[in-house]
């Protein structure tokens, strides 16, 4: 059917065309009529739900503030404790409520230190302080041992009751130094006196005369007179001459006694003498025949002293020459001799009086020169030559001395240019100094006595000196040349030399010792502290130094080895600083008897401890003589110092911690420390300082004190609580201090490992904010009027005020500042409310998003802990709208596009998009919105075109 339509059609163009047409014209038509259909039922459907819409405007207000908002979370405690209850509770004021209570405010930490003494930092900060976390701050103590040099106090003890024995050369030299100036202790004689007899006769013996010359003598045995036992020897005439005694030993004595016992009868002058034999001859004595009275008995004494008889063939005589019934007689003869042992002894006591007795470590320490100089050069015809001769010793200020003995008094002792030189002219010594004869001494010396000869010249000041002294005195000004305007600086040398002068002109026949030469003028100070003892040959200022001690060599930093010409020697005789034949021992004093504790001073210093005898502020010692008998060589030492030496070996370390703290009144205070140290058992002592006293305690409120651990690096908190003016521990702005001090007796240094520092007062506060949310949607910034914050609340205390600030956006704090009322509110202890507004500053306080954190604070810390509970805490704007109300009666949900306000003069229409459910009541508030005076209407319509109409005035 259709291919047969098909063929017709492409046969009949014209006829397929009119089929077209006739389609779409039913097809239009088909569509006209849809739409009509369906417009019909579209009318049908808008106009039924038309008729189920039912709103109402149920009430039109004027609005001057919004609902409150209550707080959107928990409140923030920054201070007290939430004790029961939520913030929920807080949202209605229903008796409902949050409860708060008080609590002492966080603890304060430091917030700066200064270390004491040499204390060092060694890490960490004071941030490291607010919590004990084992994360210090360091520091590393230093040494504060006692270092004291006590030097001897006097020389006047007597404490064992027994003489000194030998002297002190200077005393006072040992309470300074070292400084090369000695107190030479010089040993005493005590050799004690024996006598022993030499003629003892009373002529009793069976030979009568046996002790008396041999030498034929006329004088007599008689058994009457007799001055006692049964004889005596007697002259008369023709019985009558010498009576010479035998050869007396008498050698050594020191005193010879003569005592015998005479009688004389009718004898006239020189009829009886006395004479005594001094080895070579007779001397007369005594006339006998002068003495006393006749026909008695008479008793003669006589002391010889005269050392002229103090010889080995000693004799003494009688010689009588008498007449015709002269006689006389002597009888029990007694001669004797005494003799003076040599003996040398050093017992010398010196003493503290006001010792430092309690240190760790205490000794006593000496410092002596026991003298090692112990050769000189002899020259007899040779000299030495000073390095090969060249060295130059023409500065333009210098000091040469030298000691020189003399064998004969000519020559020259030391010369390196003929205009450079020194001179024998006569007995004195002559300087041709930068010129003939500069200079001449006063001093005419002496051959074999040991001299000391210092030259000194300034060329800058024309000053020309020479300072001679000698073993016994210390140099002195001899010759002074004020204008001498020579100089020497410019000479050169020809040859330098000791003992001779340029080129070993005139050697001199004696003994040289000791040669120094100085690039600097010295002072005669200078040349008196060092002259009589050996240098070290590092002094400042000396260039050539030559000891002679059996060589040559220069001691001086010009190291200008010497050499020996021609006929010379080292000998052991010198001048000075020759050692001691013994030992020089030192003892300590014990309270009962001496205690040796050097047995022999050395050289330098000699040390020893003295812990166990140091026990009072008295202290003595004693230098004694090691050949204390039988000693024939008079010895001497130099001391320089004689000190005790106390010190103690000890570290502290001292830290001051500072901050600051409120102005409450604190009820008490807490302060603790929290601390390690890197060694045990250290004392430690940490101090609050009290402002009332101005001071740091040391003892009770404010201190504390103990020994560490045994244990190194042991933490260990330290607290102590102070209920007695605690407010004294800080000052009128609340500064607060605290020290640390940690001693200990060690030779090690140790660290303080600081852990918590911290101040906790006893004073009650409470501090808690929230964060209340506006609903910016409803109210635009633009036409907020202001905020209002309210509080229902209750105290059970009345005695302090609680204020309500809000978080201030501009200036990031807490703060009441542009509020109506910054004073607070006093509770009654009952339900009360306050209430705050926020006025036109209420922007800051107001985030772009609605936020405003509330913070509720009391006046201040104190000393009564204080609860508080809540039962209502909000926040709403004030502003200048309308509230309206609309109720959906209908059965479907109704949306409100355009609000009419009209009144006799004025028709206003606002668009506005609100969705009513069915059943339901909504509140529309418009702040832009103001209700005209007198009577208005009020249009709401719906989307669907129905109206409501509210009539109000």
């Amino acid at each position: 059917m259709l291919t047969i339509t098909r063929r017709r059609l492409k046969g009949n163009r014209r006829g397929i065309s009119n089929v077209i047409v006739i389609v779409l014209s039913l097809v239009i038509i088909l569509a006209i009529v849809s739409n009509i259909i369906l417009w019909s039922y579209e009318m049908n459907q808008h106009d039924w739900e038309k008729l189920k819409e039912e709103a109402r405007i149920t009430s039109v207000e004027c609005v001057t503030c919004s609902s409150w908002v209550g707080a959107q979370s928990e409140y923030t405690v920054n201070t007290g404790i939430l004790v029961n209850g939520t913030y929920v509770n807080t949202q209605i004021a229903d008796g409902v409520f949050e409860r708060f209570r008080e609590a002492s405010v966080l603890p304060y930490s430091p917030s700066a230190y200064s270390l004491g003494g040499s204390t060092s930092w060694i890490s960490g900060s004071v941030a490291d302080l607010e919590s004990n976390d084992e994360v210090y701050m360091t520091f590393r103590s230093y040494s504060t041992g006692t270092d004291t040099s006590d030097f001897v106090d006097n020389n006047t003890s007597n404490i064992d009751s027994s003489a000194d024995k030998g002297t002190h050369g200077n005393f006072s030299a040992q309470q300074t130094g070292p400084d090369s100036v000695y107190d030479t202790l010089t040993e005493g004689s005590s050799g004690a006196s024996s006598n022993s007899t030499l003629l003892d006769d009373g002529f009793e013996d069976f030979i009568w005369d046996a002790n008396w010359d041999s030498i034929p003598s006329n004088w007599r045995e008689n058994n009457f007179p007799v001055h006692s036992g049964f004889a005596s020897a007697w002259a008369a005439d023709f019985y009558e001459g010498y009576f010479t005694c035998d050869n007396l030993d008498a050698s050594g004595a020191t005193t010879i006694y003569v005592d015998f016992w005479f009688r004389k009868d009718d004898t006239e002058s020189f009829d009886f003498t006395l004479y005594y034999y001094d080895g070579s001859s007779y001397d007369l004595i005594d006339e006998l025949d002068d003495n006393g009275f006749d026909d008695t008995w008479l008793h003669y004494t006589a002391e010889i002293t005269d050392n002229q008889y103090f010889v080995s063939n000693f004799r003494i005589r009688f010689d009588a020459t008498l007449d015709f019934g002269e006689n006389v007689w002597i009888d029990d003869v007694l001669i004797t001799k005494e003799v003076d042992q040599t003996n040398y002894e050093l017992d010398l006591e010196v003493q503290w009086t006001n010792a430092d007795y309690d240190e760790t470590n205490e000794e006593l320490a000496i410092y002596v020169n026991t003298g090692n100089n112990t050769h000189s050069l002899d020259a007899t015809g040779g000299y030495m030559i000073v390095g090969d001769g060249s060295p130059d010793w023409g500065s333009t200020t210098g000091t040469i001395s030298f000691w020189i003995q003399w064998d004969t008094i000519a020559d020259r002792p030391w010369g390196q240019h003929n205009d450079m030189e020194a001179r024998v002219s006569g007995t004195n010594l002559v300087l041709d100094w930068g010129g003939t004869s500069s200079l001449t001494s006063s001093t005419s010396f002496t051959a074999g006595e040991w001299y000391f000869i210092a030259i000194v010249w300034d060329e800058n000041t024309d000053d020309l000196y020479l300072y001679v002294g000698d073993q016994d005195t210390s140099p002195a000004q001899d010759a002074y040349n004020s204008a001498w305007t020579s100089t020497v600086s410019t000479l050169g040398f020809t040859q330098n030399n000791f003992m001779a002068s340029r080129g070993g002109v005139d050697p001199t026949d004696g003994h040289g010792e000791d040669l120094r030469y100085w690039n600097t003028d010295r002072s005669l100070p200078e040349i008196q502290s060092d002259y009589y003892t050996e240098l070290a040959g590092s002094e400042t200022n000396l260039r050539s130094y030559f000891k002679l001690n059996n060589n040559f060599d220069d001691m001086g930093p010009d190291n200008n080895d010497g050499s020996g010409s021609g006929s010379y020697s080292f000998v052991s005789e010198v001048p000075f600083d020759a050692p001691p034949t013994e030992n020089l021992r030192v003892y300590i004093w014990t309270g009962t008897e001496w205690q040796n504790v050097f047995a022999d001073l050395t050289n330098g210093w000699n040390n020893a401890s003295v812990s166990s005898y140091l026990d009072s502020s008295t202290f003595t010692i004693r230098f004694n003589g090691d050949t204390e008998s039988s000693d024939t060589t008079q010895d001497s030492w130099g001391i320089d110092a004689t000190l005790l030496h106390v010190w103690s070996s000890q570290y502290t370390v001292e830290v001051e911690f500072t901050g600051s703290s409120d102005l409450e009144d604190w009820s008490q205070l807490t302060w603790t420390v929290d601390s390690a140290w890197t060694t045990g058992s250290v004392d430690v002592t940490m101090q609050l300082y009290n402002f009332t006293l101005g001071a740091y305690p040391t003892s009770g409120d404010g201190y504390m004190n103990y020994l560490s651990s045994a244990t190194a690096d042991t933490d260990e908190t330290q607290s102590q609580t102070i209920t007695q003016n605690p407010t004294q521990f800080r000052n009128a702005t609340g500064h607060w201090k605290v020290k640390i001090r940690g001693v200990k007796t060690t030779d090690t240094s140790f660290y303080l490992k600081a852990d918590l520092v911290e101040l906790s007062p006893e004073n009650y506060q409470l501090d808690m904010n929230g964060p209340f949310t506006i609903d910016m949607s409803t109210y635009q910034l633009e036409d907020i009027q202001g905020v209002e914050m309210q509080l229902r609340y209750r105290a059970d205390d009345s005695a302090e005020n609680w204020y309500l600030k809000a978080y201030n956006w501009t200036a990031s704090t807490y703060s009441d500042n542009g509020f109506n009322s910054t004073a607070g509110h006093t509770p009654t202890t009952g339900w009360d409310y306050y209430s705050v507004n926020l006025t036109d500053v209420w922007q800051s306080y107001v985030h772009s998003n609605g936020t405003i954190n509330v913070k509720l604070v009391d006046s201040g810390a104190d000393s009564d802990q204080t609860s508080v509970d809540i039962d209502f805490l909000g926040v709403r704007v004030e502003v200048n709208g309308t509230q309206f109300t609309f109720r959906n009666d209908g059965a479907l949900t109704i949306h409100l596009v355009s609000l009419w306000i009209t009144n006799s003069t004025d028709h206003q229409r606002y668009d506005i998009s609100i969705f009513v459910n069915s059943a339901d009541t909504k509140n529309y508030l418009r702040t832009d919105i103001s209700l005209p005076t007198g009577s208005y209407s009020v249009k709401v319509v719906t989307e669907r075109g129905n109206t409501a109409v509210y009539s109000g005035s």
